[in-house]
């Protein structure tokens, strides 16, 4: 990205790349979150080592960690919270990708992670 000149970068994670668990109520933190990650340990580690990567670099990076996604249609609506969780049984690809979208141009998204589920 350096040597191209590009300096905004957006990511997808997952809720359960956030170790702290915030914005997760106690009981999902420490079933449902602990059984997700044990099953696709080495997938969450890669999106960790995603994420720390991104906060080393000096490019203008967001990461978006969405619940479950499904096929559904889109509905625009979605809702979004600053470095935590929020909780939510899934989110529509469609929903994501305008998500998105509108956190490309979003300056207060600017080196911060981003929970997003369906509105």
């Amino acid at each position: 990205m350096q040597d191209t000149g590009v300096r905004r970068i957006v990511v997808v994670s997952a809720q359960p790349a956030l170790r702290s668990g915030a914005g997760e109520p106690f009981w999902f933190r420490y079933t449902v979150t602990a059984l997700i990650r044990a099953v696709y340990r080495t997938t969450y580690a890669d999106m960790e080592r995603m994420e720390h990567l991104l906060a080393r670099s000096d490019t203008d990076w967001t990461v978006v960690r969405p619940p479950y996604l499904t096929d559904k249609p889109g509905t625009g609506r979605y809702r979004t919270a600053l470095e935590k969780n929020i909780t939510g049984s899934s989110l529509s690809r469609a929903d994501l990708a305008t998500a998105l979208l509108a956190t490309v141009d979003d300056p207060a998204a600017v080196r911060h992670a981003i929970g997003v589920t369906g509105g």
